[in-house]
């Protein structure tokens, strides 16, 4: 069986290649600048970040986890930053649906997930080699265990 931090690192896979379909995976979601792209810029990785219990008076251990998605594009470089700043926004938008989407629904484990919130994104990392962003939103998922 598979742990409460798989279970939900798994949904939110799930969850990010239906909201954006002409996404792929990436092969390294840890590591995003170590994806080789090919032309084959959409990406989308899952990560688990740290984690901290919180206190409670029932009977389960509910734990404030933190998930990174990690969303890359291409731009095209010009001599000004014209569509760099455009695809930043638009993976903004994107990484917007997916939280959208996840806080709604809890990612379909409403036995597990107590709360979706809050977010914060990282300032965009730039490749000017492979001309690639890479734009993370890290959000914070409560979830409960029962301690009996």
């Amino acid at each position: 069986m598979a742990n409460s931090v798989e279970l939900i690192s798994d949904a939110l896979e799930a969850a990010v290649s239906a909201i954006l379909p002409t996404y792929k995976k990436l092969d390294y979601a840890y590591f995003p600048e170590k994806n080789q792209f090919y032309g084959n810029t959409k990406r989308y990785g899952v990560t688990v970040d740290a984690g901290a219990s919180t206190p409670t008076i029932t009977k389960a251990i509910t734990i404030d986890q933190v998930f990174n998605v990690i969303l890359t594009n291409d731009y095209a470089a010009h001599d000004d930053e014209t569509d760099l700043s455009a695809q930043v926004f638009i993976l903004h938008d994107a990484l917007e649906l997916v939280y959208l989407d996840i806080f709604n629904k809890k990612l379909g484990l409403t036995n597990l997930v107590y709360f979706v919130g809050p977010i914060s994104f990282t300032a965009p990392l730039i490749d000017q080699e492979q001309q690639i962003i890479i734009l993370t939103m890290a959000v914070n998922i409560q979830y409960r265990n029962l301690l009996i």
